[in-house]
């Protein structure tokens, strides 16, 4: 009978003292992850190369435009102007002015008459939509809603001024602003 009440006392010791240490702490883990918007291009430059003056001009090959953040993502795109030249975003450029248009579009190069006049890239930022900077292709290809690690490409066509009063190579910076889809 002493043996059995002594494991008895055993086995109530080893419980009670679980339920003790149970009820004195217990560990809650909490996990963030900052939204991280972020853009990627690959080539970082492309050339046209020597164009006539009042010539229209498609890129042979398109520029990729990787979402490496970790949210689907929505580009905006702009331009920033060479130091001799201005960009129009309709009609025909005169002397001095140019225009550069941009659409995202399959692996192949679209047509110049795949561009439309709300493709015009201006010196403020135009948000990407499903017309804006985009071609209906299957499956459509657009700046919107871009989730996290995909690519897109993104093609130019460009307008030569009807006359240009400068000689030398101009460089046209387009810059392209990712934000939360």
């Amino acid at each position: 009978m002493k043996k059995i009440i002594l494991v008895l006392v055993a086995v109530g010791l080893l419980g009670l003292g679980a339920m003790a240490e149970a009820a004195q702490t217990a560990d809650i883990t909490v996990t963030v992850t900052c939204r991280k918007l972020s853009v990627g291009v690959s080539p970082t430059s492309y050339a046209f190369g020597t164009v006539n003056e009042g010539t229209t001009t498609v890129a042979a090959s398109a520029i990729v435009v990787t979402n490496d953040g970790n949210v689907a993502e929505t580009y905006q795109i702009k331009l920033t102007n060479p130091g001799g030249w201005t960009a129009i975003q309709a009609g025909t450029p005169g002397t001095d002015q140019y225009m550069l248009s941009a659409i995202f579009h399959g692996a192949t190069a679209p047509l110049t008459g795949d561009f439309a006049d709300n493709d015009a890239l201006g010196t403020a930022y135009v948000t990407c939509s499903a017309t804006v900077f985009a071609k209906d292709t299957s499956p459509p290809e657009t700046g919107v809603g871009v989730a996290a690690g995909a690519e897109r490409r993104l093609w130019f066509r460009f307008v030569a001024p009807s006359y240009s009063t400068v000689g030398t190579p101009q460089s046209i910076t387009v810059t392209i602003n990712a934000t939360a889809a």
